[in-house]
């Protein structure tokens, strides 16, 4: 480990490249003061690039890159996660291949295979909506909506398969040999 106060334990071929406070293995206290994250095992094979108090959780959490930011936390049989930076957001349980951008205080809970969230504040990606992305915006929620996907704030997404957005202005013009050309504005 490189930096200061870092600590690796329980974890084989794992690095912290830096920074002061960042944890890998066992835990008895991750994440914000607002979300806890407990764990005791191993995260073999991952990478903190830096940063300040981040957390890399078992057990079996592998495979896994955090990149920097501030109480970050990737935990509890989560494996090939990323986490990019930012303040205070979490991968959480069994969400294998989850990206998490930066921002601040956003959420990938359980059960969220390839789920993203970009970047923004306060967004959150609840249990059992796999595939879904967050672009940004704050406060935005999928909850048990698998496909889907937020563009904007404020916003919930309360079906499958289905793009959320505000405002949605689109433009240019359509030309087909059989239909007559248009534009969409």
């Amino acid at each position: 480990t490189a930096g200061s106060s870092n600590m690796i334990s329980g974890s084989a071929a794992t690095v912290v490249g830096g920074g002061s406070g960042n944890k890998v293995g066992d835990s008895t206290e991750a994440g914000s003061t607002s979300m806890r994250v407990y764990g005791k095992g191993n995260a073999n094979y991952s990478v903190i690039a830096g940063g300040f108090e981040n957390q890399l959780v078992g057990p079996s959490s592998n495979i896994n890159f955090l990149g920097g930011g501030s109480q970050n936390v990737i935990a509890a049989n989560t494996d090939y996660a990323t986490l990019v930076g930012g303040r205070q957001n979490t991968i959480i349980s069994s969400s294998m291949y989850a990206a998490l951008g930066g921002g601040r205080k956003n959420h990938i809970f359980k059960d969220n295979d390839y789920a993203v969230i970009a970047g923004g504040y306060l967004n959150k990606i609840a249990s059992g909506s796999e595939y879904s992305f967050i672009a940004g915006g704050q406060s935005n929620l999928i909850d048990g909506k698998t496909n889907s996907f937020i563009l904007g704030s404020n916003i919930t997404a309360a079906a499958n398969d289905t793009t959320y957005v505000q405002n949605l202005d689109v433009g240019g013009t359509y030309t087909n040999d059989t239909q007559p050309a248009f534009l969409v504005r």
